[in-house]
């Protein structure tokens, strides 16, 4: 029997925003993010970065002038042809605070979201079982 449930920590939303990932020593690369959560990111493309390396996001978001950036320090944990998935390790507190209202604004239900910023401790879940 196949469990359905959910084992991931954060709450996963569509977006539609353009991002930019950055490893060292590489040329920045252009990508659209499929969706965010609090703990990471999932973008369209990515082919060609490499797996298990360090990074820095920027989650461009669009309607200001300069546009608002979410700079987020994360791992590139996995590359697909047609998709990359970066967990995200480091966040500031401007950062942080835009991607929760990223996150949110984007939910199609916002309080089980609430409840999931409410229990973490940063980007990672207040867990007592350390």
């Amino acid at each position: 029997m196949t469990s359905n449930v959910n084992k991931r920590d954060y709450t996963r939303v569509t977006t539609n925003i353009d991002a930019e990932v950055i490893v060292e020593g590489a040329e920045p690369v252009a990508c659209h993010v499929d969706n965010v959560s609090l703990s990471g990111v999932m973008i369209a493309g990515g082919h060609g970065l490499p797996e298990g390396v360090t990074c820095v996001v920027r989650l461009i978001l669009p309607g200001a002038e300069p546009p608002v950036e979410i700079a987020t320090k994360g791992m590139i944990l996995r590359v697909r042809p047609d998709r990359c998935a970066i967990e995200f390790r480091e966040i500031d507190g401007d950062s942080y605070e835009h991607l929760r209202n990223l996150v949110l604004l984007n939910a199609d239900d916002a309080e089980p979201i609430e409840e999931e910023f409410d229990e973490s401790i940063g980007i990672k879940k207040n867990r007592d079982d350390f």
